[in-house]
């Protein structure tokens, strides 16, 4: 079944099957996705919308997947990011978790799982970023109320 659409995703992967494999487990998840062959199209079109998530491979023209990370990851706004890739190194997933990157996963990739799993990262992090803003918001009103 389907969910309501509620979250976007960009889907790096220079692989079109890949890719719209992606794409259609993240759309069951209730994803609006928005798909990109290599890393100069994937930066562009992060830097011009505000996407919930991104997921890459490593293998990009353009702009390597290692490099598009270290760009998505200066951006004012901070997608989840995960990458999908048949380059399978613990030692690189660990660096790459070490930089900032949400989830690593190999492929194949069961992809209701990933996309489960993306779903999920997004939510937790929408849940923290109400939160924190409810907090502020009660501060705000908490120094209302003292200066009155």
């Amino acid at each position: 079944m389907k969910k309501a659409a509620c979250f976007s995703a960009l889907v790096a992967d220079d692989e079109r099957i890949s890719r719209n494999v992606v794409i259609r487990a993240l759309r069951r998840e209730g994803f609006v996705c928005v798909g990109v062959q290599d890393g100069h199209e994937a930066f562009q079109r992060a830097r011009e919308e505000r996407f919930d998530a991104v997921v890459l491979d490593l293998v990009l023209a353009g702009i390597s997947g290692p490099a598009l990370i270290v760009k998505l990851l200066e951006l004012p706004y901070r997608p989840a990011l995960v990458v999908l890739t048949a380059l399978q190194s613990p030692e690189l997933a660990k660096e790459l978790i070490r930089q900032g990157i949400d989830y690593f996963e190999g492929k194949p990739a069961k992809m209701d799982l990933l996309a489960a799993k993306v779903r999920a990262l997004v939510e937790k992090r929408t849940k923290r970023k109400y939160a924190a803003s409810d907090d502020c918001l009660r501060s705000d009103l908490a120094c209302v109320t003292t200066n009155e």
